[in-house]
């Protein structure tokens, strides 16, 4: 079923308006955490990948080595993150994340959860279902840019 222009239009804008209120929990999320926003987007591309290299993560967060390695030192030092030795090559080390992080998401994982109170709870399956197909569409819509 193809959707009419007025219906794609106000289902881009209702999307939009969800992304944005992402991106506003995100920043309370990590101001209450005293983390720097960028801390936080590591924290859930680690949570999401599971433990990757320092390269790995500048490549999807957009950073130079330089600023990654900042990154991973300020995730270290706030009891994040650590670097640990790659078990298929103990040259390399891979960033991964801390019990102390995985708090973190948990607790920011219930507030989201929380968001789902507001719904029918007849619709909660249908609409999970539609954001994992957005989330799909949108990380099929960024390589576009070429992300």
């Amino acid at each position: 079923m193809i959707q009419s222009e007025l219906d794609r239009g106000s289902s881009a804008l209702a999307l939009s308006a969800v992304i944005v209120a992402a991106d506003t929990f995100r920043l309370a999320a990590a101001q209450h955490f005293g983390l720097a926003l960028v801390d936080t987007h590591a924290i859930s591309y680690l949570a999401e990948h599971g433990p990757m290299s320092q390269t790995e993560l500048a490549r999807l967060l957009g950073l130079t080595s330089a600023g990654v390695t900042g990154l991973v030192d300020r995730l270290e030092q706030t009891g994040n993150a650590r670097r640990a030795l790659d078990p298929q090559d103990r040259r390399r080390h891979r960033i991964e994340l801390t019990d102390h992080a995985w708090e973190i998401l948990a607790e920011c994982r219930e507030g989201l959860a929380r968001t789902f109170d507001r719904l029918d709870p007849a619709s909660v399956e249908t609409v999970t279902c539609a954001l994992t197909g957005l989330a799909a569409g949108l990380t099929e819509e960024s390589r576009r840019f070429g992300s």
